[in-house]
């Protein structure tokens, strides 16, 4: 092979090399134009995640400052409940939020006996009636600050009140919350007492026999013995 020869193979092969080197220039390019891309998704992602977090932070604060009015909102009615309604001892009320592995924050009630200053069960120390009364005003506070229909519905929910100024005096209560927080309470009751309770409607239901059912046989209230 002269030197003409060997000259013009070595122009084949750097061009076959130089459109190789092209090719991989493009190929180059087009890993870059992809790297970019998802760089700038990577880099939006991440914007998305911080304002996920942030936005996270100001939810909690907001539940936590909700969960704090709640819980005052709670203490208070049912300490002012407490004082109202006659019972055998004194008590009131400490509510605290604690911090479990297990299910996260889980709130705590506490009743506090005044005149001993010890702290008592709440189902088994304290009597029938406190625990009746705390659940009754756990959940209208609860239904109050849900924002939804204030309508509660309670079968026999005042079984452990035996003394007539300790049910009068609930009685009281009942009128007041819908009076002044907007409540409709209808309650499925056989304590006479509560016919002596101004403002309440007591609804006298009587079964005459198995066709007929339950009837209503009389809607009284206290005004009507007033009369």
């Amino acid at each position: 092979m002269n030197l003409k020869d060997r000259i013009n193979k070595l122009n084949e092969y750097y061009s076959e090399q130089s459109d190789i080197l092209n090719g991989k220039k493009m190929t180059l390019q087009s890993h870059q134009i992809a790297i970019d891309r998802f760089n700038e998704s990577i880099a939006h992602t991440n914007y998305r995640i911080e304002l996920n977090d942030k936005s996270i932070i100001v939810l909690s604060n907001l539940i936590d400052s909700k969960t704090s009015d709640v819980l005052e909102k709670l203490k208070t009615t049912i300490n002012n409940a407490l004082s109202v309604v006659p019972l055998t001892n004194e008590y009131t009320i400490h509510i605290t939020e604690n911090e479990t592995k297990r299910s996260g924050k889980e709130l705590h009630i506490k009743l506090f006996d005044r005149e001993a200053n010890k702290p008592r069960g709440l189902r088994t120390a304290s009597g029938t009636a406190v625990a009746q009364l705390v659940s009754f005003i756990i959940r209208i506070v609860l239904i109050g600050f849900s924002d939804k229909r204030k309508i509660l519905i309670v079968d026999e929910n005042f079984s452990g009140f035996q003394d007539k100024e300790t049910i009068n005096m609930f009685g009281t209560v009942l009128t007041s919350l819908a009076e002044q927080e907007g409540f409709q309470i209808i309650m499925v009751e056989h304590k006479s007492e509560f016919l002596n309770v101004p403002k309440i409607k007591n609804v006298i239901l009587e079964k005459e026999n198995y066709l007929d059912g339950v009837v209503v046989k009389d809607i009284i209230d206290a005004s009507d013995f007033e009369e």
